[in-house]
């Protein structure tokens, strides 16, 4: 009896580690397509789940749409900074999400359905823009504004304290 309350509590330490977002959980396949692939079109009807920063959220009558730059998702569904821009898209949820919560640089999670392409302009560029209709959607935590580096202090001595030269100073993070 007590190894199997105790394979239990295994299961669900390790299965609490891997998990994603609830509101993420999806009862079908999740396609690989990325943003970039389904702007050449030929991938409607796929579900899938995309992450990325919001550029620009601008709330319609019966909906949101957010324009959103594409970032790779780690196994918790987090959109990951990288070298490896994934193409912006557009995603459209039903009702009104509040732009100043939803604001650009903050990081979202969408799962959804593509449902073709669309033309816009990013600056004098015309792009293709995949656009995804959302079943659900996460927004990340936002980041600290504060984060702390390494800085080197030449005043203290090596006998005195055993971390010396190095210590943690906050460093105010610009984006």
């Amino acid at each position: 009896m007590h190894r199997l309350i105790l394979l239990l509590f295994i299961l669900l330490a390790v299965s609490a580690c891997a998990s994603i977002p609830g509101e993420l959980a999806s009862d079908g396949p999740i396609s690989p397509t990325t943003p970039l692939l389904a702007q050449s079109g030929g991938h409607n009807d796929e579900q899938v789940r995309w992450g990325g920063v919001i550029i620009k959220t601008t709330p319609m009558p019966e909906q949101t749409c957010f324009e959103v730059m594409g970032l790779p998702i780690d196994s918790h569904a987090e959109p990951v900074y990288d070298e490896q821009i994934q193409g912006r898209f557009i995603a459209c949820a039903k009702g009104f999400y509040e732009p100043a919560l939803y604001d650009a640089g903050r990081r979202i999670t969408l799962n959804g359905y593509i449902t073709g392409t669309e033309k816009q302009k990013i600056g004098e560029y015309d792009y293709s823009f995949p656009r995804l209709e959302v079943d659900a959607l996460y927004l990340w935590p936002k980041e600290p504004d504060v984060i702390y580096v390494p800085y080197y202090d030449p005043r203290w001595d090596p006998f005195w304290d055993p971390f010396w030269p190095y210590y943690y100073r906050p460093h105010h993070h610009q984006r």
